[in-house]
């Protein structure tokens, strides 16, 4: 007791709000703090602690297995998006990065081990990811352990294994879920109480990680670094300080190690500068010199309800204002950084004007997780009023698995991508072409292999295709024999295969079966609105072209024949 009154008077704690604090801190050893006069009492006590412990144990375990659950009925797997380049870089390794996905090295490090230990497989690729998300279930479930109660675990463990955006972005390849369960960790080491030089340079080493597996993680930590130096500078003041120095070594590393593995130090800025987002929606101005409405109203839009975060973060949001003074600092810290990067996050990165590194999508806004979950086991569901918290906390879980299930046809497009290559596999004398979407997808799902009899137009330039040496043919070079693989999702991203298509869409030779989406499944009536189709069916068209000399040569024999049949004079 005496070490831990020392080390709180070392970290400058101020002795004001000292009730607060021990009220939330949770009671530990008890019974050696208590003189105990009968040996009937010790055991009484022992079997306490026992069931106690047990208890923990539970919720440790029924937490995981819905976490377990989650995340195999809603696999995501390749969704060919940004994951298939870091699957083909970090099975290959065969070149300096050439963008920014490629640039993230620690997180490719890890994915190729993974890869190198169990296989260029989908399930080996997002183990990473799994790994990371079980971090932050773990993180979550630890601080409701040491500044909780039982029944903020339960909640607050169940609300993470199933809130939409760490199930989704933890079953692919994703440096987004890496980056957010370091942030989460190294939080949980920032807030512990009492700070010890062990906790402190855990956090500073887990917040700095972050930063160097996704660049958007700095900005997580100039909000978390602000936030505690505004509610408590002299207990967080040293954290903030070895974070940045700690941040600055690595920083330093990773400029090292692009400077002797690729001989450019500064490749990485250079690659991700190169990249800058200069979308249009984005800005704040349009074309017409008019406010763009969009600038204003995606953030606020996905405030109340995304399919990222259910209604989680306005639910933590209006409750934590409401209750700001009278919580423990800590809370107030992640309520402010919560606040701070949801605004950086949706408007500073876009200001000033010529400033716009990251796409408006909710995966920017992962690292809030940790604080989202902590604030909703206790905001949401500790309250005064049992039932009405029963009856909100149900909602918002509702909402998350609603979200999950109404989930659209992202990565489904590899699903189909699949299809069409079991096609494949059982005519391996013919010749196919496709679009270069698919294609790409095609030869990750294939393990980084090239697949010989798979080809695709030469519409795109060549380096957007992950297959250096696939082979590109026109349109008019297309044999009599030749397929066309049709991939309804990807198709449609690329106009000119497109037109190509529908050519050819009279010559319908395979086709697989649609998929609706999970919540029409269980509601059939569902499945009459457009919406409801998860995943087209899958086409393979026969091609059957014909020369300009074959048709002039059917035009002759069409006009000797129709002249022939004429009666005589």
């Amino acid at each position: 007791m005496r070490m831990s009154a020392l080390q709180d008077q070392d970290d400058g704690e101020p002795q004001q709000g000292g009730v607060v604090r021990a009220a939330l801190r949770p009671v530990r050893n008890r019974t050696a703090e208590t003189p105990l006069d009968t040996g009937q009492d010790v055991h009484s006590s022992l079997d306490s602690h026992a069931s106690a412990r047990m208890r923990w144990v539970i919720v440790f375990v029924v937490c995981l297995a819905v976490w377990l659950i989650a995340r195999m009925v809603f696999f995501v797997g390749i969704a060919g998006s940004d994951d298939l380049y870091y699957f083909r870089y970090a099975a290959l390794w065969d070149r300096p990065p050439v963008n920014d996905w490629e640039a993230r090295l620690l997180g490719n490090v890890l994915t190729r081990g993974a890869m190198a230990a169990f296989g260029r497989t989908e399930l080996a690729a997002v183990l990473p990811s799994l790994a990371a998300s079980a971090l932050m279930l773990a993180s979550v479930l630890y601080w409701c352990r040491n500044h909780g109660t039982l029944r903020q675990a339960w909640w607050g463990g169940v609300f993470l294994a199933v809130l939409p955006i760490d199930v989704e972005m933890a079953t692919t390849i994703s440096p987004h879920t890496i980056m957010a369960a370091l942030m989460g960790a190294g939080t949980l080491a920032f807030l512990y109480q009492p700070a010890t030089r062990t906790t402190r340079f855990l956090s500073a080493l887990f917040l700095s990680l972050g930063v160097i597996t996704h660049f958007a993680g700095i900005y997580y930590v100039a909000a978390l670094a602000l936030a505690s130096l505004c509610v408590d500078h002299r207990r967080y003041s040293r954290t903030v300080v070895l974070t940045l120095a700690v941040g600055i070594v690595l920083t330093i590393a990773d400029l090292a190690v692009f400077h002797f593995a690729f001989g450019d130090a500064f490749g990485r800025f250079r690659v991700c500068l190169a990249e800058v987002n200069t979308d249009k929606p984005g800005m704040l101005m349009t074309g017409h010199g008019t406010l763009n409405p969009g600038f204003i109203l995606w953030p606020v839009v996905h405030l109340p309800f995304s399919k990222a975060f259910g209604a989680s973060l306005l639910a933590v949001v209006i409750l934590g204002v409401r209750r700001y003074r009278r919580v423990d600092p800590r809370l107030r810290i992640l309520l402010t950084v919560i606040a701070v990067f949801w605004i950086w996050m949706s408007f500073g990165s876009q200001i000033p004007w010529e400033y716009r590194p990251f796409l408006r999508m909710s995966r920017f806004l992962q690292p809030l997780t940790f604080a989202v979950a902590v604030l909703f086991a206790t905001l949401v569901v500790d309250t005064h009023w049992r039932r009405l918290s029963a009856a909100f906390t149900g909602a918002v879980l509702a909402t998350c698995v609603f979200c999950l299930l109404a989930g659209g046809s992202w990565g489904e497009n590899v699903t189909i991508s699949k299809e069409l290559l079991t096609y494949v596999a059982s005519y391996p004398e013919k010749r196919f072409v496709t679009d270069y979407h698919t294609h790409n997808e095609v030869y990750v799902i294939n393990g980084a292999t090239a697949v010989p009899n798979i080809v695709t137009i030469n519409h795109v330039p060549r380096s957007r295709l992950l297959d250096p040496d696939v082979a590109m043919i026109d349109p008019s070079e297309l044999q009599p024999d030749d397929e066309i693989l049709c991939n309804p999702l990807n198709v449609a991203r690329v106009p000119q295969f497109a037109e190509f298509t529908d050519k050819h869409a009279a010559g319908l030779r395979f086709e697989t079966k649609p998929a609706y989406r999970d919540i029409c499944r269980i509601v059939p009536p569902l499945r009459q609105h457009p919406w409801a189709l998860r995943k087209p069916p899958a086409r393979v068209f026969a091609c059957n072209p014909v020369s300009q000399s074959r048709r002039l040569t059917q035009r002759i024999e069409s006009t000797f024949a129709t002249s022939s049949a004429k009666p005589a004079g």
